[in-house]
């Protein structure tokens, strides 16, 4: 749910906001279709801090130095199947 501009997870919504208007908020279901369309079948880079390199998002794939797009999904508590729906 999108609050004064911030991202906020449903999991710390109070119940006020959690079970009423969560749901009615059309910003979710956007926002879940754009994350769904552009991480679903992306590999991508971990960013390079000096000599190292730090992945921000836990994946099968970090020991190669990558993320794997649903690995994103998994971590914003979105699923692959779930663009237009809550």
């Amino acid at each position: 749910m999108c609050v004064d501009g911030f991202l906020v997870p449903m999991s710390i919504l109070n119940p006020f906001w959690r079970y009423i208007f969560h749901y009615i908020d059309y910003q979710a279901y956007v926002f879940q279709g754009m994350m769904v369309n552009q991480f679903k079948d992306g590999v991508y880079e971990c960013d390079r801090v000096g000599n190292r390199y730090s992945c921000q998002y836990p994946s099968p794939l970090n020991t190669q130095v990558k993320i794997e797009g649903v690995a994103i999904l998994k971590d914003f508590k979105i699923r692959r199947n779930q663009e237009g729906e809550s």
